[in-house]
């Protein structure tokens, strides 16, 4: 599931994927760079974190099993 989810925040566009058999000093340096260089970072993990605020995926499981 990890390179799931590294996908993901990669295609969402709020971070990068570095799979483990890649990393390296180098890599991971360049990485964090771009990210502190990357202006529109913050504005693209503010949406994704209000979009996971309205999310009530839990409540509904919860209430799907709980009895009436």
């Amino acid at each position: 599931d990890q390179f799931d989810n590294g996908a993901r925040v990669a295609a969402l566009g709020v971070g990068r994927s570095l799979p483990a058999t890649r990393l390296t000093q180098g890599r991971l340096l360049r990485c964090l760079e771009a990210l502190l260089d990357d202006e529109g970072l913050p504005a693209r993990c503010r949406a994704v974190a209000a979009y996971f605020e309205r999310d009530t995926g839990i409540e509904t499981i919860v209430g799907w099993t709980a009895p009436p």
